[in-house]
């Protein structure tokens, strides 16, 4: 049983990761059309399914199985955690800004690559560059994209063995 568990996890993370991959790779074909409707939907799918193949690893005893046959305590997830958490919890956030809103310019769901001289809390939700702006929090997309292909990497070189 304790096999067939494992394999049923490593399953997980790799469509988990596949399906993380595949909607950044729609987000990056998108990226530079000024569609945002298009760039945040697939931005959003991409956030969901990394935050699937974080809570996989945050479970201490699943990841210990895991573990047994191949190494992902070393890839950090947990600084994309915050942006799960907002994305998922968006109603609360969205009720926290206007709280604080006090009629300054903002930005929500746009693209603001280049844009010089507002404050972090003008973006609501932002796109900079490969960065994901999200209620005055910056996350580097590239680089949780990459943590995703080893993941991906690791598990199929260990589900190959």
């Amino acid at each position: 049983m304790t096999q067939q568990r494992l394999q049923i996890y490593l399953g997980e993370l790799e469509i988990q990761s596949k399906f993380a991959l595949k909607a950044y790779s729609e987000f990056d074909n998108v990226a530079d059309s000024g569609k945002t409707n298009e760039i945040f939907y697939h931005l959003h799918h991409f956030v969901a399914h990394s935050a699937s193949i974080e809570r996989m690893l945050r479970d201490h005893n699943r990841m210990a199985l895991i573990e047994t046959a191949v190494t992902l305590s070393d890839l950090d997830f947990e600084p994309y955690r915050r942006l799960r958490n907002h994305l998922e919890h968006f109603d609360e956030r969205l009720d926290r800004w206007i709280d604080e809103y006090e009629g300054q310019p903002f930005y929500d769901m746009n693209t603001v690559t280049g844009t010089i001289g507002y404050p972090n809390r003008a973006f609501l939700r932002a796109l900079d560059g490969r960065s994901f702006l999200f209620f005055g929090q910056s996350y580097d997309l590239n680089n949780l994209a990459s943590l995703i292909r080893i993941t991906l990497d690791r598990v199929e070189t260990a589900t190959r063995k």
